[in-house]
């Protein structure tokens, strides 16, 4: 070939041209970031929008049906869902994949313009925005002291949130916990009563007396006063001696109300291994290092820790840079003992370390050019990118071995060293160019891959192929100038009486047995070739009765070691409840050996009529690095659900909190999702009891729940419309009485000692535990006092606690999560006996969550696997000029299904989306040994010999190469089919079902190849010999 030519000719300039790569991979390497999974652009949109004091219905009717038929028919749209629930409404919006997300995000702000005048005037204006996985916080830190809460919060607010948000690379910082200072106003509605004073007239006092007044500017003698009234108030007592007007003189605000400095109401609590604590969660900008974003982080919190007082203690409670550290690290060292594993295998063959050693530089050759290609589209360095490296690195050497062992032949036929790599090198040239074409172009489909699993995937399959193409390169330059240059003489051990001739000599032997004993097999082979088809087939065939024994999975789980713990109370569980409860959850959770830190959350949002969260509760929980426990994260979890058991009237949820069950989530939701479709709320709550139920009677099932959960207890204002209208009132004005008995109102703001200090006004909490007392109320109008009693009634009740929608209309989700069995085998089991649950017309049943995104994404790679079998068959087709040959070397692949099938049934792992991407990688490698042999027959035949002559003489001499290439690459896998490292189980089944199809295909290939062969050669010999091609051959132009 000319490039193996040029290569031996001009070494300086190749060698430039290598340093040049190398110097250039090395910078390239060091501007990649590292992040745990490649950065996934979500085709979703969310739009939120808050309505204070409106029930689910309330919401449901008048903002979140009037938004999604607003924007129901913007372009791309798939699915639209939807949550009502007190005081607020969620619409997300799910666009197809690809779609341009900034053009769908103006589309829906546009039509949002238009929506708004269509919703009542009490409610926000709607926000947008686009899901972003780097909204997901990159690290959460624990701080505690030996200060007060309050003054902790005050520090973390001023101080320590400020200094994290400018360190470079940090987007967010969210804070939880602590208490904030709060002056609360008590009003006592009978008092109120006594003075004939309204609520409101109390808000307008305490809003207008708390003003300072610019008076512009006053000219006395020589000098300009600027003239200013100062009202606001400076203390807690200028609040209690506001005066205020009544009927009999002048009353002080302390005469209707208690007036305190206290803190506001905690709707939520942190605590750190049980002690109570401030959380700060940071996410990082978007394309920034998750690493270096938290390196500075922490460098950020030691100087905060030495300069700020009270003996501040930083604890480090989840912190993804160290998984990402630690799984990047771990894929690293499994490339190296992948490719040290596959050189001593070399070693074993060739017997002579300057040749293995030759060999040896396409690896780190390879990585390194491959990290160009890296940099210049944009990747970083994660767990996938690297996975691809680590899975490709037996391959890296397999072109430089079949281009040494061409060379290595001419030398033993007495060839010059210069003369033999050129010769050697353009004999294979063309088959090593078409075997690394076939690897490289059975990823090009994988840009068709749609969901989740092609954004995984995407990069993975560019760093195989991207290191395919270095390594080629390296195979067709490098090797050839290393062997005219520095092999001189291809001596091998083996002559010599030290430990390594033995050994040497010994496999010398080995291999000289094993020649000898294919040379036999290959010739009764050519003699039996029915019966060497017929075994080909039954083991293929009968390893498909086997595929129902293998279960299927979305993605594997990942031995993390970080744990979340979801708890849900009953509906209107008060927070002091709540945390008893994740109280003695957490002591039970501090018991297990392997927990190093426990983070748990108490309650979140604000109580009362704006929506409480107070029954519920998390816990992030961090375990101790791998190799300090004896139990994996899955085996804890389950630990931990077995414990959960023994705490009555929560339901607890325990899931992985991997980066990769993070994003299954955001993207696939829960692993089992049921939805039930229908418009009556009773009948949709029944029917998701009884489809509970039935999930819970199946075994491997866990965590099963419904969102059709207990209804939230009311307090109904019923409204009297005519009597409201008839004096002048709206139902709005009536109803802002009822923000006095849940949170109250924030009616001003107190600059107290440079701090401001929100003014709370509300009921106190004797009356807001009393109707009578909210039934005394009254408002003004025109200068009469009207009582509540007037305008409205209060019921008690019980309303739903969310409202679900699809596609615009209602929906019931049933939820659970599965361990010790494989998704698919319990997703078919659930489905064959909810089939047999009567429905009442109008009402169906629909599947989603991680199976129905497994079931896409296992359609959408069998498209990708058949578009790469037609690609590589095409290549050969190119590569041989017929249409024949291609089809004979395309019977490697049926033959390694049966070494997929029995690979992962040994190793118990089940099909899932990574399992698929081996299967389309083995599919490019397994056809590799076969165009080398068949490109060998057809250059023996072209020199004279006899069909069966020739394949007799070509199967052994590229017996040695065959076995070479595809045992370095088998045993390069070996660590990562192991799982060894974090992170290594995503790309654990892959290298399992290339080694168990490379394995089978291998051993098959060298005996079936030749036989199929010959079966096409005769073929083809048939259709030349028919009598119109003859026929066409005697024509004689005239």
């Amino acid at each position: 070939m000319k490039i193996a030519d040029f290569s031996v000719d001009r070494p300086v300039t190749i060698v430039m041209i290598i340093l040049a790569l190398l110097v250039l991979g090395l910078f390239s390497l060091h501007f990649l970031s590292i992040d745990l999974l490649p950065e996934i652009t979500s085709p979703t949109i969310s739009i939120s929008t808050t309505y204070s004091g409106a029930g689910p219905q309330e919401v449901e009717n008048d903002v979140t049906k009037i938004i999604e038929s607003g924007v129901g028919t913007i372009s791309n749209i798939q699915k639209i869902t939807s949550t009502s629930q007190t005081g607020s409404s969620q619409v997300q919006l799910q666009f197809a994949w690809g779609t341009n997300m900034d053009t769908a995000l103006a589309d829906v702000r546009a039509r949002l313009e238009l929506v708004k005048r269509r919703l009542p005037d009490t409610v926000d204006a709607p926000t947008v925005f686009k899901f972003d996985t780097n909204m997901m916080p990159v690290m959460a830190v624990a701080v505690a002291g030996q200060q007060d809460l309050a003054s902790l919060k005050k520090m973390v607010d001023d101080a320590i949130q400020p200094a994290i948000e400018r360190v470079d690379g940090v987007a967010a910082v969210t804070v939880m916990g602590g208490l904030t200072r709060e002056f609360e106003v008590l009003v006592n509605p009978w008092r109120l009563q006594q003075y004939n004073v309204s609520i409101s007239q109390v808000i307008q006092t305490l809003q207008s007396e708390n003003v300072d007044v610019a008076g512009g500017i006053m000219p006395r003698g020589h000098k300009n006063y600027v003239v200013r009234g100062l009202g606001k108030y400076e203390n807690i007592e200028q609040v209690r001696n506001i005066p205020i007007p009544v009927q009999s003189g002048v009353i002080h605000l302390s005469d209707l109300a208690e007036v305190k400095d206290t803190f506001a109401r905690q709707d939520t609590y942190t605590l750190l291994n049980g002690r109570p604590t401030i959380s700060i969660s940071v996410s990082k900008q978007s394309g920034a290092n998750t690493v270096d974003v938290a390196d500075r982080v922490k460098k950020e919190i030691s100087r905060l820790q030495q300069q700020l007082p009270g003996d501040l203690k930083f604890a480090l409670a989840f912190d993804q840079s160290e998984t990402t550290k630690n799984s990047v690290n771990d894929v690293a060292r499994t490339t190296i003992l992948g490719g040290g594993l596959a050189m001593i295998i070399l070693l074993v063959f060739l017997r002579n370390m300057r040749t293995t050693v030759v060999i040896a530089t396409s690896i780190p050759f390879a990585i390194i050019t491959t990290f160009i290609l890296m940099y210049f589209n944009d990747m970083t360095l994660n767990m996938m990118s690297m996975g691809g490296l680590a899975l490709g690195v037996g391959h890296m050497v397999d072109y430089s071995i079949v281009v040494l062992e061409s060379i290595y032949r001419y030398r033993q036929n007495g060839y010059e060293p210069k003369e033999a790599a050129k010769k050697g090198t353009a004999e294979v040239g063309t088959a090593v160019i078409a075997s690394a074409i076939t690897v490289a172009t059975v990823f090009l489909p994988m840009v068709f891959v749609t969901g989740l699993a092609g954004q995984l995937f995407k990069q993975f399959a560019l760093t195989v192929a991207f290191s395919q193409i270095a390594a080629l390169f390296v195979a067709l330059t490098l090797i050839p100038l290393l062997c005219s240059r520095i092999l001189g003489k291809m001596e091998v051990a083996g002559e010599g009486n030290r430990w390594w001739d033995r050994i040497s000599k010994k496999s010398g032997q080995w291999y000289d047995a094993i020649d000898g004993k294919y040379r036999d097999l290959l010739a009764v082979s050519l003699r039996k070739r029915v019966i060497v088809v017929a075994v080909a087939a039954a083991v293929t065939l009968g390893s498909l009765f086997l595929i129902p024994l293998i279960g299927t999975e979305f993605m594997p789980a990942q031995d993390s070691g970080q744990i979340s713990v979801d708890v849900k109370m009953p509906i209107g569980t008060i927070l002091s409840d709540t945390g008893a409860v994740m109280a003695r959850l957490g002591e039970a959770i501090q018991q297990i050996p392997e927990v190093d830190t426990v983070l748990t959350s108490v309650g979140g949002g604000r109580g009362g009529f704006g929506g409480s969260q107070t029954e519920a509760g998390s816990m992030n929980i961090r375990l101790k690095p791998k190799g300090e426990r004896k139990r994996s994260t899955d085996q804890v979890m389950e630990d931990l659900r077995a414990k959960s058991r023994n705490i009555p009237g929560a339901t607890i949820r325990v899931s992985s909190s991997s980066g990769m069950s993070i994003l299954s989530r955001a993207f696939s939701g829960r692993a089992i999702e049921i939805s039930i479709k229908g418009d009556d709320l009773s009948v949709l709550k029944n029917l998701a009891g009884q489809v509970s139920d039935i999930v819970k009677g199946v075994e491997g099932t866990r965590q099963v729940s419904n969102s059709m959960e207990a209804g939230r207890p009311e307090l109904r204002l019923i409204f009297e419309r005519e009597k409201v209208a008839q004096y002048g009132l709206t139902t709005a004005q009536v109803s802002q009485l009822l923000k006095m008995a849940g949170d109250g109102q924030v009616v001003s703001t107190v600059d107290a000692g440079g701090t401001a200090v929100d003014l709370r006004l509300m009921l106190s909490p004797e009356a807001r535990s009393n109707t009578s007392a909210l039934e005394s109320l009254f408002i003004t109008q025109g200068g009469v006092q009207l009582p509540l009693t007037q305008l409205a009634r209060f019921e008690e009740g019980e309303g739903p606690n969310v409202i679900n929608r699809t596609s615009q209309s209602r929906v019931a989700y049933v939820y659970s999560d599965y361990a010790g069995r494989d998704l698919g085998s319990i997703q078919k089991e659930i489905q064959a006996k909810v089939a047999q649950l009567p429905l009442p017309a109008g009402y169906f049943i629909q599947y989603g969550g991680q199976q129905q995104d497994m079931a896409e994404s296992f359609s959408s790679l069998v498209m990708a696997l058949l578009l790469a079998l037609l690609l590589v068959y095409m290549v050969m087709a190119g590569q041989f000029e017929s249409l024949l040959y291609p089809f004979c070397i395309m019977f490697s692949i049926p033959v390694a299904a049966a070494g997929v099938v029995l690979s992962l049934l040994l190793t118990g792992r089940a099909f899932s989306v990574s399992a698929f991407i081996g299967v389309i990688m083995m599919s490019g490698i397994v056809v590799n040994n076969a165009i080398v042999l068949v490109d060998y027959i057809n250059i023996l035949k072209k020199r004279g010999l006899a069909r069966d002559e020739a394949i007799v003489q070509a199967g052994p001499v590229r017996l040695r190469p065959i076995l070479m290439t595809a045992l370095t690459t088998l045993f390069a896998l070996v660590p990562l089919a192991l799982g060894i490292g974090e992170g290594a189980e995503t790309q654990a089944p892959m290298a399992t079902v290339v080694i168990g199809g490379l394995f089978v295909s291998t051993f098959l290939t060298l005996v079936l190849i030749p036989v199929v062969y010959t079966l096409f050669d005769d073929l083809g010999g048939k259709i030349a010999n028919r009598p119109w091609r003859r026929a066409n051959k005697d024509v004689t132009p005239a």
